[in-house]
């Protein structure tokens, strides 16, 4: 069965009944159309804020009041007394009910899986946590979110080793970051199975790269992974030592006219491999771990490279010797699936072959239609993000990161909504998407596990899940 939920378009002249008497109310849709206990609902309309009278949600015979109601939506949460079920919606107050006609799905919870490695699979969908610009719990900010994201379902954390970006303070290296901070040790230990860090990001190479320079992140890296390795060992973690959009680090100041000299370049390359060579024998001396510890280099200006600018896809990628590229997608989300591809296939054409690691190495780092762009419409957020999601599945990306789970940029004291739940704890429609879609994928991997006594393999994977997704 699958569970991936769908957005609902009623027609008010079939689907709401006035049974009552008061002030005419709009509905025009709900979203999800299915979850589970605890999922949040959302019907989106017109006048529901004039309805004071209206004070219940009901489900068949089930009643329970509203979670939040505003001018043009109503959402209420899934409450535990509700059974696995088909049910009707309706909207009752004291003098009107409105039903809704098309019906809601609840269904059982499926996250009691025993197989550890199904509960160890790559979803491949996930998200993030950078710099969160809001919380509602006493925790810090990034075992908010952190827990947040493994409430959602995933088994993938992308954060960053700096602890300011989450309000905190510390003063060492990564490894002694994740060593001795209590908030960064807890993630650590969280069962997650894909991590995601940005560590060591600098541009000092700009001007060459010193020995020194050299020295200093090749220490950081071979730390960082033996220390993973040892600690961690028989957990079968997988970690991704990385960075933000590169592109930027050559072109200074965001100027995208500047062009990057022979010597910058240069300098870039040199770091690369000198963190990759480091990584690479950091696994060699501690061979006897299943931790593995990858290096990606993230790009951010592809479409600039396709052009023939000198960018880090085109002069710097092909010279390197990284594990992974990750591609902030920003560039090229909107494009067509036909021109998405294309750039994918464009950055991976450029990324030296690589003994040891199967399949397509370009994963999406990050990618987001924010709600600002869309007018704050939480149906025009999931159906746009879905469709990026969607051209990333097709293509084939290891891993399709969505940013991020709580908004990290407020502009003119207004939030941009790179969210999936927004400052007031809503969350959206797109958090159901992915709760949803990583249920169903859960069971479907154990499904698949009983019935031909091995895990699928990735394209078949990605082959049910866009069909699932697109529905």
């Amino acid at each position: 069965m699958i569970l991936i939920p769908s957005l609902v378009r009623c027609d008010n002249d079939v689907s709401i009944q006035n049974e009552g008497q008061g002030p005419k109310i709009s509905i025009e849709s709900f979203y999800p159309d299915s979850g589970v206990v605890g999922t949040m609902v959302t019907i989106m309309g017109d006048n529901f804020q004039n309805q004071r009278d209206i004070s219940k949600i009901v489900l068949d015979e089930n009643e329970f009041a509203p979670y939040k109601v505003s001018e043009q939506e109503i959402s209420f949460i899934i409450p535990e007394t509700i059974a696995e079920g088909t049910y009707e919606i309706k909207l009752k107050g004291e003098n009107t009910d409105f039903k809704i006609e098309e019906r809601f799905k609840v269904f059982s919870d499926v996250r009691n899986v025993v197989n550890e490695d199904v509960l160890s699979y790559n979803y491949v969908l996930g998200t993030q946590s950078f710099d969160p610009k809001y919380s509602f719990t006493q925790q810090d900010g990034l075992i908010e979110t952190a827990n947040a994201i493994l409430d959602m379902g995933s088994n993938i954390l992308k954060i960053s080793l700096n602890a300011q970006k989450y309000g905190l303070d510390f003063n060492g290296d990564a490894t002694s970051l994740i060593q001795e901070h209590p908030s960064f040790k807890r993630v650590l230990d969280m069962p997650f199975s894909y991590y995601f860090f940005w560590v060591g990001t600098h541009s000092k190479w700009r001007d060459g790269y010193t020995e020194q320079e050299r020295k200093t992140d090749s220490t950081l890296i071979s730390d960082l992974t033996i220390y993973l390795r040892e600690e961690f060992n028989q957990s079968g973690k997988q970690f991704y030592l990385g960075h933000w959009e590169g592109d930027w680090y050559l072109l200074p100041g965001y100027d995208v006219d500047h062009k990057p000299t022979d010597t910058s370049i240069q300098g870039m390359i040199q770091y690369y491999n000198a963190r990759q060579n480091a990584l690479e024998e950091a696994m060699r001396i501690t061979s006897n771990s299943d931790v593995k510890v990858y290096q990606y280099a993230e790009v951010n200006r592809v479409v600039d490279a396709m052009e023939g600018k000198k960018r880090l896809t085109n002069y710097v990628l092909p010279y390197s010797n990284v594990d992974f590229v990750s591609y902030s997608a920003y560039d090229g989300q909107m494009k067509s699936r036909e021109q998405f591809h294309a750039i994918l296939d464009f950055i991976e054409a450029h990324l030296p072959e690589k003994e040891g690691i199967e399949g397509k190495r370009v994963f999406v780092g990050e990618y987001a239609r924010p709600a600002k762009l869309l007018s704050f419409s939480k149906f025009e957020h999931e159906l746009e993000n879905r469709d990026i999601m969607l051209k990333a599945i097709t293509w084939g990306a290891p891993f399709i990161l969505y940013w991020e789970m709580y908004n990290n940029e407020v502009d003119n004291n207004e939030h941009t909504g790179f969210w999936l739940v927004d400052h007031t704890g809503v969350k959206w429609p797109f958090y159901y998407t992915h709760n949803m879609t990583l249920l169903a994928s859960q069971r479907w991997v154990q499904k698949f596990k009983n019935e031909f006594q091995r895990l699928p393999s990735r394209t078949e994977y990605l082959d049910w899940l866009q069909n699932a997704l697109s529905q």
